[in-house]
């Protein structure tokens, strides 16, 4: 009786593997399509920073979000209207004919909250850090916190006069 009271507990065992191992790769596919979003989220928030697009940019923000900044030693605190107005003030980074490059250089996310460390070269002629901080809610993510350190390019000729004329101004 003992055998046969496990004998039926390894077969439940075995009939449930197949619901485990798929709740298993569910959640696996999950956890895979949140990383994908968040990742888009960061590629987008890339192109339209580079490329100036502050209507596209806004609606990345949470509405509570907030925004410090160290630009060429001076600290800014606040809202992303502090780097809506720049963008706005300036235009694209790219209009000073130097290449932009920018790259993603770090994410982690924990359950709906996640951080990104984005790196830009050649922003208006300078360098820089944007560290966000994101929340998910309604499947979508936001920014809720940003800080960016932008300082001048190391060792660079800043030959064009558009670079000289942005690389020393930081934004009001």
């Amino acid at each position: 009786m003992i055998l046969s009271h496990y004998f039926r507990l390894l077969l439940s065992a075995i009939c449930l593997l197949p619901t485990v191992l798929y709740a298993q790769e569910a959640s696996r596919v999950d956890e895979i399509d949140a990383y994908q979003s968040l990742r888009d989220k960061i590629d987008t928030y890339l192109e339209v920073n580079v490329a100036g697009d502050v209507e596209a940019l806004k609606p990345m923000y949470h509405e509570d979000a907030n925004l410090n900044a160290l630009i060429l030693g001076d600290w800014l605190t606040g809202t992303p209207q502090i780097l809506f107005d720049a963008l706005a003030e300036r235009g694209s980074p790219r209009l000073t004919g130097e290449p932009v490059d920018s790259v993603m250089t770090y994410l982690h996310r924990d359950g709906d909250v996640a951080t990104a460390e984005v790196q830009f070269v050649n922003y208006w002629c300078g360098t820089g850090t944007h560290h966000l901080q994101l929340v998910r809610s309604d499947e979508d993510w936001k920014i809720v916190s940003t800080l960016i350190w932008f300082r001048a390019m190391p060792d660079s000729d800043q030959t064009s006069e558009a670079c000289a004329a942005v690389s020393q101004t930081p934004p009001q």
